[in-house]
């Protein structure tokens, strides 16, 4: 059993707290709060992909689940910059200017994301500013990756084997992500700017 009392959480959402694995600096353990089922169709879906063999350009790549004295847990990649920080949220870009300003072409690097998605027909139910990171791999360049949200919850996942219904789906969470980022309230005038090109 992982002990996690002592590990440094790193963020927490409604259904998991999220740690960093005290053996590994460079893997985190998402562990459920009440009910396992958000790690259950998360797993089940990470290891769909798997099969599939898809890049992990833009996704944290699962490695095992794992009982913690916290709950159950399931073990991922960390996601940090180049310096070593844990990469940062869309979300705290949006918000903190001179951070933004430190990304170039951000709407080319929000589209590279889109077409990842697309051509590896990974879905992702929940995506939101805050489960998307901004993985700075040099001072003024980094990639969009997606920590969270990741999976098919329809009751017969047809979307997961019939192409045309996969890419319906897609575009209907990435349209909502859009959405929702543009209504996100900021000081931050060159995002605003930006955003608008979607």
């Amino acid at each position: 059993m992982k002990i996690l009392k002592d590990a440094k959480l790193i963020g927490t959402g409604v259904q998991r707290y999220c740690y960093e694995d005290p053996d590994d600096k460079n893997r985190c353990i998402k562990v459920s709060i009440n009910s396992t089922r958000a790690n259950d169709l998360e797993e089940k879906y990470l290891k769909f992909l798997q099969k599939k063999n898809i890049s992990w350009e833009h996704l944290t790549k699962l490695y095992a689940r794992e009982d913690t004295d916290m709950g159950d847990g399931l073990v991922f990649d960390l996601v940090r910059d180049f310096d070593g920080e844990i990469s940062k949220s869309i979300d705290y870009y949006m918000q903190n200017e001179n951070e933004f300003l430190l990304i170039n072409n951000f709407t080319k690097k929000l589209k590279d994301l889109k077409q990842y998605m697309f051509d590896n027909g990974v879905i992702v139910k929940d995506i939101s500013q805050y489960n998307v990171l901004f993985q700075r791999v040099s001072k003024n360049n980094g990639k969009f990756m997606i920590i969270d949200g990741v999976g098919n919850s329809e009751a017969i996942p047809v979307s997961n084997y019939i192409r045309y219904f996969q890419k319906r789906r897609i575009k209907k969470y990435w349209d909502r992500f859009i959405r929702r980022i543009k209504r996100v309230k900021t000081s931050n005038t060159t995002y605003v700017r930006m955003i608008e090109e979607f």
